[in-house]
């Protein structure tokens, strides 16, 4: 198949795009959207590609759970690492490729699930990476993105998203307790006792802002679903709490105890964007499965020709 340069330049990824800290914990990069990884393991086993960012922990999971793994993405370093804590019968359902998936080649209709976490912003033209994963999906095979976006929640308000959670006067008081404990991190982080709570990376991070520049490439939340949606048929969208995304950084490097608290507040937080919570500004997460569903074309009339034999 001939590529267009476009093509191939759209989907090598922008290197100075920083790895959202997030994603770089697997406990954390689980919970602060869990929808995600309940959609894809809810799938009957198959053939399954984990791209974006590293997800060993899913692809260990889904290879217990009996699916065929295909991990992109990886260094060298990840790929030893996840080698030497890989038992045999899991180790040979595992595929691990240490390439973007940009410059990786699979060939068409190799999987039932391909799933992106947090890569569309990484890429300069996302919409190329949607349509090399469709390409690669089997027939009516599903597809599973997490995106780091920003934007207002009213730019997605034809995307299939379910009702806001109700309001509730527990959910308010999590919301301002977790506000209040991000507010004591911050300027602890950039106090004398910062050494006291969190490791050295975190402290290097949050001196130089590093925890905030992943936020400066995320594309508007309502380009993400329309370049998905032309390529795919979306399902089900769902767009995280801002708070849930705050804590996941959060928690990049800081230490016990003050960890195990603001994790149990990452937990007990609505998951979904309510009504409070889409004045808030700043990134969210965006949650999308999409199928490559088969689609008949419209029968175009052409004057002058019939298909009868009258």
């Amino acid at each position: 198949m001939v590529r267009l340069k476009r093509e191939i330049e759209g989907i090598r990824p922008n290197r100075a795009v920083p790895v959202p800290p997030y994603a770089l914990q697997p406990d954390v990069s689980a919970s602060v959207l869990p929808w995600l990884d309940t959609q894809v393991r809810s799938h009957e086993p198959g053939r399954v590609l984990l791209a974006g960012t590293p997800r060993p922990d899913l692809a260990v999971a889904l290879a217990r759970d009996g699916h065929w793994v295909t991990l992109s993405d990886l260094d060298d370093e990840a790929m030893a690492r996840l080698h030497a804590r890989l038992e045999p019968r899991i180790a040979g359902r595992l595929t691990l490729v240490n390439r973007s998936y940009g410059d990786a080649s699979f060939a068409p209709s190799s999987f039932d699930l391909v799933v992106l976490s947090d890569a569309l912003h990484m890429y300069l033209e996302p919409v190329w990476l949607v349509h090399k994963a469709a390409r690669e999906l089997k027939a009516d095979g599903h597809f599973v993105a997490r995106a780091l976006v920003t934007g207002d929640l009213a730019d997605c308000s034809d995307c299939g998203l379910p009702p806001s959670a109700a309001e509730g006067a527990h959910v308010s008081g999590l919301e301002s307790a977790a506000l209040q404990v991000l507010a004591q991190l911050e300027a602890a982080l950039r106090g004398p006792a910062a050494a006291l709570v969190a490791n050295g990376r975190a402290r290097e991070a949050v001196a130089r802002g590093a925890h905030l520049q992943a936020e400066r490439f995320a594309p508007q939340v309502g380009a993400v679903t329309e370049a998905i949606g032309a390529v795919l048929s979306i399902e089900h969208v769902c767009v995280g709490h801002t708070l849930r995304l705050r804590l996941g950084d959060a928690l990049y490097g800081v230490r016990s105890p003050l960890r195990r608290a603001l994790f149990e507040a990452l937990r007990r937080l609505p998951e979904q964007a309510r009504a409070a919570d889409r004045a808030r500004k700043g990134p969210r997460l965006l949650g999308i499965l999409a199928r490559k569903a088969l689609t008949r074309r419209p029968v175009v009339e052409v004057p002058g020709w019939h298909s009868g034999g009258d």
